[in-house]
């Protein structure tokens, strides 16, 4: 079975679902995808502080998922070191659990972007194989 994880940054989590510090689960019945992404639509299912998880319609039991998108915000990172810092800290805790780094690649800033990093990690499991993709950026200042 091929494992997914998407570890994207971006505003939608911002727009899409509160970012306080409070557990939430979405309904199972909602209908209303929070995003479309590769032209499959994802649902948020759970959230808690600043991580926030969405499958496609059918994948609603977290134990049971093929293919998941997991969007982590990090609030104080404000600029590119603290955004280097978060992407560095990401990619060793990857590797202390034992994930194998297929990729990392970071694009430097430029004077009207600012820098973002990029790992791609597998993590071999007795009954899958799990990768994941982490991309870091600054959006409206936030990591």
């Amino acid at each position: 079975m091929r494992i997914h994880i998407l570890q994207l940054l971006a505003v939608l989590a911002l727009v899409c679902i509160p970012l306080d510090s409070q557990k939430t689960y979405a309904a199972a019945t909602a209908a209303t995808p929070a995003f479309v992404f590769g032209g499959v639509s994802y649902l948020h299912r759970w959230s808690q502080n600043d991580q926030h998880e969405f499958t496609p319609e059918g994948q609603e039991h977290l134990e049971k998922w093929s293919d998941m998108i997991t969007m982590n915000v990090y609030p104080s990172a404000h600029d590119g070191d603290a955004l280097s810092a978060k992407a560095n800290a990401v990619l060793e805790n990857y590797k202390s659990h034992r994930g194998t780094v297929l990729r990392t690649n970071s694009v430097p800033r430029t004077s009207d972007q600012p820098a973002e990093h990029f790992i791609a990690v597998m993590f071999g499991r007795p009954k899958f194989i799990e990768v994941a993709f982490a991309r870091f950026k600054l959006v409206d200042g936030v990591g």
